[in-house]
């Protein structure tokens, strides 16, 4: 009986010491971490899911894939369109959904003007695009994985390599800086607009735009018209490889599409100097280009609601 008791007591010692170890390398660790600049630590746990959870509710509602959350900025807009509130509803790999536009389209005010702009990439309506894998799951997070994400930095390797690279000198030069009204400000210094090429050659080799998912997405823009929602849409701006990439090896027509989408009753905006902007990657713009882009967004906007009476009023 004493070695057994014996025995438990060392266990429990032992147990204790583990313990205290992890909390002292996981003390150090978020110590370490957040010693790191804000914009070059990623970005905070629960983001997305604040974003995918919203209840506030807006005039106009921006929706798409990573170019449109690093590519548009809502407050930019909104010195142009005075009197909207804008949200930035971009996830990473969105696709064009029913599901994900009826999400996009629930934010908006019903008394409000019902603006739903996207953002048409290639890639946003392929069928894997479609699953919307990044928006369902931050919409089904829990209030307990809100409470306990902050942990899961203490545990992550990705933060681990991060605080290994900083203390060597070696964190790339890769800058985010999440806004409240869902925008990414991201810059790469230098910038390097090779960087994704690969990527996206690798991935339309699988990942075809989907004659499904566009077709869906007409049938959306037909219905959510007599619902009063006016939806605009552009193709974001990369630069001419990315864009010749996406020409000839995702499936994607857009000459075809755009015929297509205003007949569906869409309203598309074109921008005849779209390689005039900055990327940081070759797929998404910088900070100062996103903010110069969303400007002209707004003013296109402005200028066809201008033209037919905004939505809230009849037309």
């Amino acid at each position: 009986m004493p070695l057994s008791i014996s025995s438990s007591n060392s266990f429990k010692t032992t147990l204790w010491m583990f313990l205290g170890l992890v909390l002292i390398a996981g003390t150090i660790k978020m110590t370490l971490l957040y010693q790191i600049p804000q914009e070059r630590r990623g970005i905070p746990n629960g983001y997305f899911a604040a974003k995918a959870q919203h209840s506030g509710r807006f005039d106009a509602v921006i929706a798409g894939d990573s170019r449109i959350y690093r590519g548009v900025s809502p407050e930019a807009m909104s010195t142009v369109l005075e009197d909207k509130t804008i949200l930035n509803f971009g996830f990473s790999a969105a696709g064009h959904s029913p599901t994900f536009l009826k999400a996009a389209e629930a934010k908006l005010d019903r008394n409000g003007s019902k603006i739903l702009v996207l953002g048409i990439t290639p890639y946003s309506l392929t069928e894997v695009a479609s699953v919307n894998k990044h928006y369902m799951e931050n919409l089904s997070t829990t209030r307990l994985k809100k409470l306990t994400r902050p942990m899961e930095r203490v545990w992550s390797p990705e933060e681990t390599k991060r605080v290994y690279q900083y203390l060597a000198g070696t964190l790339d030069n890769y800058r985010q800086t999440p806004h409240a009204d869902g925008w990414i400000e991201s810059t790469r210094v230098p910038p390097d607009p090779t960087i994704a090429l690969k990527t996206y050659r690798n991935l339309f080799r699988t990942r075809q735009a989907s004659q499904r998912v566009q077709d869906e997405l007409f049938e959306y823009i037909r219905d959510a018209k007599l619902r009063g929602v006016r939806v605009f849409a552009f193709r974001p701006p990369t630069t001419p490889a990315m864009e010749s990439l996406e020409n000839k090896h995702s499936g994607f027509d857009e000459q075809e599409f755009i015929p297509r989408f205003i007949e569906a009753g869409g309203n598309w905006i074109t921008h005849e100097d779209r390689f005039c902007y900055t990327t940081h990657d070759g797929a998404h713009l910088t900070a100062t280009s996103a903010v110069v882009f969303s400007k002209y967004l707004a003013r296109s906007i402005s200028q066809q609601l201008d033209s037919v009476g905004d939505g809230n009023k009849p037309l």
